[in-house]
C-alpha cells in the first residue's frame, strides 16, 4: 500500500510512497508506478474531496517515479535524500558512484556556503563635518564685517563586518578624528560568538590614545527579558583602568520596550528610556544621570510609507536645552538626504544636512554630515 499524505519527508518516502524496496529495479519502480497511477489517478474519482486527495497524491507520485526512475538522482536521494537533490549539481553527468557523488556534493556546500558569508560582508563608513558659522549669526552693527567660517572638526569611521561561520563574525573598524587643530585615531578588532539564539559573547581589543580591550556577554534572560554584561580596560598613565557596563531590557508591549543601562569609569551614568515603535511612528523618552552631564530628551519620528521621514526632539539638562526638528527624504533606491534644524542654549543655532548612500553591490553604508552652529 502506497504511503499516506501525512508520511514524514524522510530519506525512505519515496520508496515507501511507491511500496517498493530500496533495492527495486527500475523495471520494479515503473510496474509500481503504473499501478498506483491506475488507483489514484484523479480522473478515476468524481467525489470533489476524493478527487482533491487523488491529485495530491498523484502528483507525489509522480514526483518519486521521476527520482527513483533516474539512476544520477536515486544515488543522490540515497546519499542525501531530497536535501541533495535542492543542490546545484554541475557534475552530475559524470559521476556514478556514492562516494562521487557525496564529493561533488560535500564540494557545493562549501562553495555555497563561502558565497553566503561573501554576500554577508557589511561594509560602512561614515564621514562627517562640522563648519562653525558664529561669525555669521552675530548682530549687525555700523561696524558689521562678514564673518569667517570654518572647519572646526572632521571625523571618518569604517568598519567591516565579516561573518567567519554561522555562528563568528569579527568586525573591523577604524576611526580618525581631527577637532581644533588636534587629531587622533583608533582601530579596533571585534569577535562576536553565538552560542544559542538566545546567548552570544563579544571580545574586542584596540589602539588609539591607549589600548584596550575587554568582553560582554548577552543572554536573553526571560521570555520578555534580555540583559547586557561587559567589563573592558583601558590604558591611561596611571595603569588600567576597569570599565563595566550592565544593561537589562524589558519588553512592555507589543511596540514598547523599557532598558537600563548603568555604567562605571570616568563618565559613570545610569541611562533609563523607554522606546515605542511602530510601522510608522518612533517615540522614544531617555532620562540620563551621570557626570559630567544629567538630562532628560524626548525624540518623535514619523515615516511617510518609505520615502519620507520627518522627525523632532527636545532636550534638556545641567548642560542646557535644545529643540530640533528635520525631515529625511528618499531621493533614490539607495540614498536619502536629510536637514535637521537644531535651536538650543549655550550651543545657539545649528544646521545638519545628511547624505546617506547604500552601494547594493558592496553594501556599502556611507554617510555625510554637514554642521553648521
Amino acid at each position: 500500500m502506497a504511503a499516506s499524505l501525512e508520511e514524514d519527508d524522510d530519506q525512505d518516502s519515496y520508496y515507501a510512497l511507491l511500496n517498493v524496496s530500496k533495492d527495486a529495479s527500475t523495471e520494479q519502480v515503473n510496474a509500481a508506478y503504473r499501478r498506483l497511477c491506475i488507483i489514484y489517478h484523479p480522473d478515476k474519482h468524481e467525489d470533489p474531496e476524493r478527487k482533491t486527495v487523488a491529485k495530491r497524491l498523484f502528483n507525489r507520485l509522480k514526483e518519486a517515479h521521476s527520482v527513483l526512475s533516474d539512476s544520477e538522482k536515486r544515488i543522490i536521494y540515497d546519499v542525501y535524500g531530497k536535501k541533495g537533490l535542492e543542490a546545484s549539481w554541475e557534475v552530475v553527468a559524470q559521476t556514478r558512484t556514492p562516494s562521487e557523488i557525496r564529493e561533488e556534493y560535500e564540494r557545493l556546500q562549501r562553495r555555497q556556503e563561502d558565497e553566503r558569508l561573501q554576500q554577508a560582508t557589511n561594509p560602512y563608513g561614515r564621514t562627517s563635518v562640522s563648519i562653525n558659522a558664529t561669525d555669521v549669526f552675530e548682530s549687525y552693527g555700523d561696524d558689521y564685517e562678514a564673518g569667517v567660517v570654518e572647519v572646526s572638526s572632521i571625523s571618518m569611521n569604517q568598519q567591516v563586518d565579516a561573518p567567519l561561520t554561522r555562528k563568528d563574525t569579527v568586525t573591523l573598524s577604524g576611526t580618525m578624528v581631527t577637532k581644533n587643530g588636534r587629531g587622533h585615531g583608533q582601530v579596533a578588532v571585534l569577535l562576536r560568538h553565538v552560542v544559542t539564539p538566545s546567548r552570544w559573547f563579544e571580545f574586542d581589543v584596540g589602539a588609539g590614545t591607549g589600548l584596550y580591550f575587554g568582553g560582554r556577554m548577552f543572554m536573553n534572560l526571560t521570555r520578555f527579558t534580555y540583559g547586557m554584561a561587559g567589563l573592558s580596560f583601558i590604558s591611561t598613565p596611571a595603569g588600567l583602568q576597569p570599565l563595566v557596563t550592565a544593561n537589562l531590557t524589558r519588553r512592555l508591549g507589543d511596540h514598547m520596550n523599557g532598558s537600563l543601562t548603568w555604567k562605571s569609569g570616568a563618565e559613570s551614568s545610569m541611562t533609563s528610556s523607554i522606546v515605542r515603535e511602530t510601522e510608522n511612528h518612533h517615540l522614544a523618552l531617555t532620562l540620563r544621570l551621570g557626570i559630567p552631564d544629567i538630562h532628560a530628551r524626548l525624540s518623535y519620528m514619523y515615516k511617510y510609507e518609505q520615502d519620507m521621514r520627518v522627525h523632532v526632539a527636545a532636550k534638556a539638562g545641567f548642560m542646557g536645552i535644545a529643540a530640533e526638528y528635520g525631515i529625511d527624504t528618499k531621493i533614490t533606491t539607495h540614498s536619502w538626504v536629510g536637514a535637521t534644524m537644531v535651536v538650543g542654549v549655550p550651543t545657539g543655532v545649528k544646521l545638519k544636512i545628511k547624505l546617506e548612500l547604500l552601494c547594493f553591490n558592496l553594501c556599502l553604508h556611507e554617510m555625510l554630515v554637514l554642521s553648521l552652529g
